[in-house]
């Protein structure tokens, strides 16, 4: 879920057995009629019950990725790979690689919040 605050929020927030999560906050400019504001936008994903590494890494991903997202991304990359002369292979194998990248994101994310639990 996409976020914004006036400030930079704390990256973790404990309530109860549900931790949020914020991450990926960029300062942007608003400009409120002619006054320019900063506000931060990110991510925040909530996770409720196992706050393991991998429960921690499926929360994200699945955060950005729903199953049927995610599904498509791997029969599409199959559908590259078996026909590399297939006429939307290069984008397949773009989504794919987009979604890898996020993976690995998602574990450096994971692992930060391991280290300041």
């Amino acid at each position: 879920m996409k976020a914004e605050f006036d400030a930079m929020p704390l990256p973790i927030i404990r309530e109860g057995n549900k931790l949020r999560l914020f991450f990926g906050f960029e300062p942007v400019e608003i400009d409120y009629n002619g006054e320019i504001t900063t506000k931060f936008r990110g991510t925040n994903v909530d996770i409720e019950g196992d706050h393991s590494y991998g429960a921690l890494v499926s929360a994200i991903i699945r955060d950005r990725y729903a199953d049927d997202k995610r599904d498509a991304i791997f029969a599409n990359r199959e559908i590259a790979k078996e026909n590399p002369e297939h006429e939307k292979a290069a984008t397949y194998i773009e989504e794919y690689e987009a979604f890898q990248d996020y993976r690995l994101y998602a574990k450096s994310v994971a692992q930060s919040v391991i280290d300041n639990l």
